[in-house]
């Protein structure tokens, strides 16, 4: 093989199919990359999706777990006439008797802050639901492990009676002394930080003192709407079972509530571009929401009231 034909043989590309082949390598680049954005994206959303449904989840169950437990005394359920001491000083309350009102075992105000600071803070929107119990299961043994700061109540099959410190009223083997629950929720205006403008879910709850301490539950909740499942059979006569929902300004007897049905609204921690504006049926009313670019989702929940009677 001669020079010039071993010349030919190894010639190359020239710049006009060079600069061809760049360009379709640039736009099959351009195409994979783009894919891979969207993809991202779409995984973002996504995993928000299923963050909010969770964080709505877990603001249901949290507040149905004390709904559960409502109204049990120790050994005895709902019955203000056998349950004694509820006017026993607790210290910083909501209001004067907040703490152990047993005639309130169960409560929701429509869309009102019933206290104010320094009980609740920063209120924002939405129902606010309270609720006291007993925890289920006694400390045992009977008048053991006591605190002197904090409130039981002491309970056989007939009567319950609350006392603070570390004293028991009764240590016969047919009383327990029980640990007391007092609890409410409520949205405030804003989350972490006051002034950041995120509706959150606080708790406000008895602690050893006692008094009333407020904690931040789960940020990003915009709503919390609550509607009373009545039993409307005529008095005497009730069959227990839940004959229609009503918003709570429209309860009259709270004996006859049967059941609670809960809606919380959830909303994304990142803002989406054009996103539409949310609207949603909750608890009868419809409900649009700003456009602000924030996603959401409305989760509900019924919790039957087993201590309501």
């Amino acid at each position: 093989m001669s020079f010039r034909q071993i010349q030919q043989s190894c010639k190359g590309f020239t710049l006009i199919e060079l600069m061809v082949s760049l360009a379709i390598g640039l736009f099959l680049i351009a195409g994979v990359f783009s894919v891979y954005i969207n993809g991202k994206e779409s995984q973002r959303a996504v995993d928000d999706q299923v963050m909010m449904i969770d964080n709505a989840r877990f603001a249901i169950e949290t507040i149905s777990a004390d709904l559960r437990q409502a109204g049990i005394w120790g050994r005895v359920k709902n019955d203000p006439t056998r349950v004694s001491g509820a006017n026993l000083a607790a210290g910083s309350e909501c209001v004067a008797g907040w703490t152990t009102n047993i005639n309130r075992p169960f409560f929701v105000f429509d869309d009102l802050d019933p206290y104010g600071p320094p009980c609740i803070n920063q209120y924002g929107f939405g129902d606010v639901v309270e609720m006291r119990y007993t925890l289920r299961d006694p400390i045992v043994p009977p008048g053991s492990v006591l605190q002197a700061d904090e409130i039981y109540v002491n309970s056989d099959v007939n009567s319950a009676t609350f006392f603070a410190g570390n004293a028991s009223p009764n240590i016969s083997v047919a009383a327990a002394d029980y640990p007391y629950v007092a609890r409410a929720y409520y949205l405030s205006a804003d989350g972490d930080t006051i002034g950041d403008g995120v509706r959150s879910l606080h708790r406000i709850s008895l602690q050893p003192g006692p008094v009333v301490v407020d904690d931040l539950m789960l940020a990003g909740v915009d709503d919390l709407q609550i509607q009373i499942g009545l039993d409307t059979q005529p008095t005497g006569n009730l069959d227990g079972l839940v004959d229609t929902y009503v918003n709570p300004t429209n309860v009259v007897d709270w004996s006859a509530a049967r059941s609670v049905q809960i809606w919380v609204v959830v909303r994304s921690e990142r803002t989406y571009p054009n996103i539409q504006p949310f609207s949603a049926n909750i608890a009868g009313n419809v409900k649009n929401y700003p456009d602000d670019g924030f996603r959401r989702v409305v989760a509900s929940s019924v919790v039957y009231l087993r201590n309501i009677r």
